[in-house]
């Protein structure tokens, strides 16, 4: 190996390295921190909007909490949709809840997906929604970057495990062990 490939290397490392102890540092600083997330649901119902109700996710304290960022123009995001229902439904009367965040860029998108889980699921199968792109949306939780993402919540509104990109099962095992 030349020394200009040996260098390169070295440096990409190197680069790498103090971006993942950049990245290490604030999510141990946005850990210690109590999730805040505020915002209206949206929900629709006989095809029209609903009256946005108002949310805060320290009406959840108490509970654990699978938080679900997605988009409805990610694959992936809504793969996972049949996944969720099934555990939020298997663990109802448990303290747990879910609330997802959508991250569409335009309202209609998000609308008509209400509109079509209105269509096909029942009452109890559906959760809080928030659309990102809401003028009282509020919250620290880093959205930006690959969907789908999801957070699991302890009782108290801190994070306890996060990942990005697919619903791994350590999720479940996180929630199965708050609980």
């Amino acid at each position: 190996m030349t020394n200009a490939v040996f260098s390169r290397r070295m440096g990409l490392t190197f680069a790498l390295a103090c971006l993942l102890a950049q990245t290490t540092s604030a999510y141990s600083q946005a850990a210690s921190q109590p999730v805040q997330l505020r915002g209206r649901t949206q929900s629709h119902t006989q095809g029209q909007p609903d009256a946005p109700q108002a949310f805060d996710l320290k009406n959840l304290r108490g509970k654990v909490v699978v938080v679900y960022a997605w988009a409805t123009h990610c694959p992936v995001c809504i793969s996972h949709m049949p996944e969720l229902r099934a555990n939020r439904q298997g663990w109802a009367g448990q303290p747990f809840d879910m609330i997802s965040i959508n991250t569409d860029g335009h309202e209609t998108d998000i609308a008509h997906w209400h509109k079509l889980q209105q269509q096909t699921l029942s009452p109890a199968q559906r959760w809080p929604s928030l659309w990102q792109g809401d003028t009282g949306f509020q919250t620290n939780l880093p959205l930006s970057g690959t969907l789908p993402a999801v957070w699991v919540l302890d009782k108290n509104g801190h994070i306890k495990y996060h990942v990005r990109g697919r619903v791994a099962p350590e999720v479940w095992n996180q929630v199965a062990e708050l609980l």
